[in-house]
């Protein structure tokens, strides 16, 4: 019970915070089953870009329990336009608990944390449309547990004054 309403309190908080981005494009987070996150999930977001003249940061938010085995996650992401061409694909490795104290990094309330990790700064889209961007875990574990939440953020940069 405790839990439950310190994660509605923390999504309430979010949502709060969030209203008042400007900045933000695209927000979205998909819930990972009571049953981990599995090799062969890949979790899909789509979106649209209006102005291609811009410059956008495209990040990962992941939500983790601080039971969570490792310090790192692997995964991979691959960024589609309408016709399903791939312009980027990368593998990066982010950190979600500090790799020699092992103590949570992130923002936390309750034994959960929330990462946001920018893998793309500044990233020019080739054209107004649709995309789409994908991810998929790599792990060396088949069914990846407490892993909680996976999002994805598109934000404009905003102009240097």
């Amino acid at each position: 019970m405790k839990s439950t309403i310190s994660a509605i309190s923390f999504v309430l908080i979010s949502i709060v915070l969030s209203s008042c981005d400007n900045s933000r494009v695209f927000e979205e987070f998909k819930k990972i089953g009571d049953k981990g996150w599995h090799q062969d999930t890949v979790l899909t977001f789509n979106f649209e870009i209006t102005d291609a003249a811009k410059d956008y940061n495209l990040s990962i938010d992941v939500r983790n329990t601080s039971n969570y085995k490792y310090c790192n996650l692997y995964f991979r992401y691959f960024l589609y336009d309408e016709q399903g061409n791939k312009l980027k694909t990368e593998m990066p490795e982010v950190y979600l608990m500090d790799p020699k104290s092992g103590k949570p990094l992130g923002s936390g309330i309750s034994g959960t944390f929330t990462h946001s990790f920018v893998f793309l700064k500044n990233y020019r889209f080739p054209k107004t449309g649709k995309y789409k961007i994908n991810i998929k875990q790599y792990m060396r574990e088949t069914k990846l547990e407490e892993i909680s939440n996976i999002g994805y953020r598109l934000e404009k940069v905003k102009a240097e004054k």
